[in-house]
């Protein structure tokens, strides 16, 4: 009678298994890439993928040379996330028989922190723990006047805030996002600055915090701004038709993991053979970020040499979806005709016109045309 009863068992667990590895290919978007690359700049989405991998993946039939080639991602995490995500990357790592790898080996860009066009952090002394908690205090009143839209009164008190404790970065937010509020762009852009040369991980965090507060929604077009945060206008397009779909609602749910949430999701009117992100020059970081979200190895980048601005929008970066079959059908007779013919479905042909009749369903929009003069 124990031979069946074990061999269920068995079963059911070689199905419980299939089941959390379905769910890890149909969550894991780029992270069989990101864990490979391992590259620290990208250590919210390490962790993110730790997470998705602890949850979700079956590493029983791995291969050897698979364990490898995750094991980088999980170092860095390890050596640089904070407490949780050390203890995920420990599990992770033990899970596959393995410890984390040598710090040296796997943040070698440590030692090549002077080279050229890179900053020295900035550090302050600490302060005695009277002036940080006075600091705290001071932000606290401000917070108050920031409600209630005084902001002067809150600027005053997040300056003595800064006075008191140079290491409290919320000070130097919060008045960061009150010169945002008074439209004094430059004063804003100063802080946060500031703020990024301290190169710590609370730094990072603010940061990505700004891309989606509030508070500098009147410099939110700002490009140095946009250079300091990481922020990008982003359009996110399916070439690939009804078959696109799934993938790009994957996608939208990617990039705002990865803190670039797109801000017009559509239709590409071309049909595109393969993923493509196109970028202003200066966005060539943020187009990267994208490109690692999308698919690295099959993603093109290109630069963008069109007019993106669109009543009050003005596009930084498009992220179109494509897959093979795609162009393969536009090359079919009665394709070439249609188009040619300038389509007949009814809708626009301008893409400007397109983009502007979807304007005011920034969300959900479903008919965004292609910018103008893509090839």
């Amino acid at each position: 009678m124990r031979l069946p009863i074990l061999a269920a068992l068995l079963c059911t667990l070689a199905a419980a298994s299939a089941g959390a590895q379905d769910q890890w290919n149909a969550n894991k978007g780029n992270c069989q890439q990101v864990l490979r690359k391992g590259d620290p700049k990208q250590l919210d989405r390490i962790g993110v993928c730790t997470e998705l991998w602890e949850i979700y993946r079956d590493v029983s039939e791995l291969r050897p040379e698979q364990k490898r080639a995750v094991a980088r991602g999980f170092s860095v995490l390890y050596h640089l996330g904070n407490g949780s995500q050390k203890g995920q990357a420990s599990s992770a790592l033990q899970r596959m028989g393995m410890k984390a790898l040598n710090r040296d080996l796997v943040l070698p860009k440590q030692a090549k922190a002077k080279r050229k066009g890179t900053r020295a952090p900035v550090y302050f002394d600490d302060v005695s723990s009277k002036r940080q908690r006075q600091a705290r205090s001071l932000v606290k009143k401000g917070l108050k006047h920031h409600k209630r839209k005084k902001y002067g009164k809150a600027l005053d008190l997040y300056e003595r805030a800064m006075r008191a404790d140079p290491n409290y970065l919320k000070a130097h937010y919060n008045a960061a996002c009150a010169y945002a509020r008074m439209r004094d762009a430059k004063s804003a852009v100063e802080l946060l600055v500031d703020i990024r040369d301290r190169q710590t991980r609370d730094a990072r965090r603010l940061l990505i915090e700004a891309r989606r507060d509030r508070d500098f929604s009147p410099i939110k077009r700002n490009p140095k701004w946009k250079a300091v945060t990481g922020y990008a206008e982003i359009v996110l397009l399916n070439g690939a038709g009804a078959e696109g779909t799934p993938h790009v609602k994957r996608l939208k749910r990617q990039l705002a993991l990865a803190n670039h949430k797109p801000t017009f999701v559509g239709t590409d009117e071309h049909a595109r053979g393969r993923p493509l992100v196109w970028f202003k020059p200066g966005f060539e970081e943020v187009a990267e970020e994208l490109r690692d979200v999308v698919d690295p190895e099959k993603t093109a980048l290109k630069k963008i040499t069109f007019n993106t601005a669109i009543d009050r929008y003005d596009f930084d970066v498009y992220v179109v979806w494509g897959m093979p079959h795609r162009t393969q059908l536009s090359e079919l007779p009665e394709i070439k005709r249609r188009r040619q013919g300038g389509g007949d479905d009814g809708g626009p042909t301008d893409p400007m016109k397109a983009f502007k009749e979807a304007r005011g369903n920034v969300e959900d929009a479903s008919e965004l045309a292609a910018p103008p003069e893509l090839p």
